[in-house]
């Protein structure tokens, strides 16, 4: 069985005033948004990933880490964007993390694996933000630790630039060498 995963899709990512704003990610919200409402009329198992940090965690900038305090626990700003956020007639879980991948051993989500398991997930398509942050490490946790098949929708998905390691052009690569289809 195939699930829908929608990655980061939260307003300090996805809206131009956001705490850490993605550029590029404003412009596909009313596209995801009519992905997901698809899925849930074909009846597709959906599920969410979401930064929730607190003010101690590791990734802030304020305790050394490399992003600025962004999807702060409670806040509007790691809530999931209008259409999602308020949309939910699935209950479709939104697995919580406090680092940028999904799967981290110690900050990561520890109910997804049930999950997946529970619904024997064994394919996933995945959107969202960031392309070579968040999607990626998902995806090579998908594939490596679970062995679930992974295919990312081109069209919901923004990928930053960051500098000449962490990039689209190279994350795509890694991405192929270890498996994932390109839609």
């Amino acid at each position: 069985m195939y699930a829908l995963g929608i990655i980061d899709a939260q307003n300090d990512f996805m809206n131009p005033d956001g705490a850490l704003a993605v550029p590029g990610a404003d412009a596909i919200k009313s596209d995801l948004v009519a992905l997901y409402l698809s899925h849930i009329e074909n009846g597709t198992p959906i599920f969410f990933t979401a930064d929730c940090h607190k003010a101690d965690d590791e990734e802030l900038s304020t305790n050394g880490g490399p992003f600025p305090p962004h999807c702060m626990e409670g806040t509007k700003g790691q809530q999931l964007i209008d259409g999602l956020w308020n949309n939910r007639p699935n209950k479709a879980p939104i697995f919580t993390k406090q680092h940028y991948d999904v799967f981290h051993e110690t900050l990561g989500s520890k109910e997804i694996v049930s999950w997946l398991k529970a619904n024997r997930i064994t394919e996933v398509e995945l959107v969202g933000v960031v392309g070579n942050i968040c999607v990626q490490a998902a995806a090579l946790g998908f594939i490596r630790k679970h062995g679930i098949r992974v295919i990312i929708l081109n069209d919901y998905v923004v990928w930053m630039d960051i500098d000449e390691n962490n990039n689209e052009a190279k994350a795509r690569k890694t991405l192929t060498v270890a498996g994932v289809t390109f839609h």
